[in-house]
């Protein structure tokens, strides 16, 4: 803003008033966008780790279809990576597979301390041989 001396000179500036409203309004955009962005994050990750573990469910139906069942020679098998993302080396997931019988198995993703992703409210993701998932609230699994 421009501003009149007793010269009729011109001093250019702003107020302390124009910036602290200018200040305030940076707060609040901020206050209301950054939460937004990390539940974006948050859902993000979570997807991710939903891939993962249908990708893994894959992998052990093709072992069931080669193998007669889900266990290898009386043992588990070995899932191709345990955590999600697999590019990065920032893990958001670790996947398990427990409960392991000839006719049965559960994938789980429990999420990791380090990533933020033990705030999201869907806690551990799990699908079974059967595709049932849990958890079933908060739209987790969304089909």
């Amino acid at each position: 803003m421009r501003k009149a001396t007793t010269k009729n000179q011109w001093i250019d500036g702003f107020t302390i008033i124009e910036l602290m409203i200018a200040l305030a309004i940076v707060a609040l955009l901020a206050a209301i966008g950054v939460p937004a962005y990390e539940r974006h994050v948050m859902k993000t990750k979570r997807a991710d780790a939903q891939t993962a573990l249908l990708e893994l469910s894959h992998f052990m139906e093709r072992n069931y279809a080669k193998n007669g069942g889900y266990l290898v020679n009386g043992t588990p098998p070995t899932l191709p990576f345990s955590v999600t993302p697999r590019e990065s080396g920032n893990a958001s997931y670790r996947i398990s597979l427990t409960n392991v019988t000839a006719q049965s198995y559960t994938l789980q993703a429990q999420p990791l301390a380090e990533s933020g992703q033990t705030n999201d409210p869907c806690g551990v993701l799990t699908l079974t041989h059967t595709g049932a998932t849990t958890p079933t609230t908060n739209n987790c699994w969304i089909q």
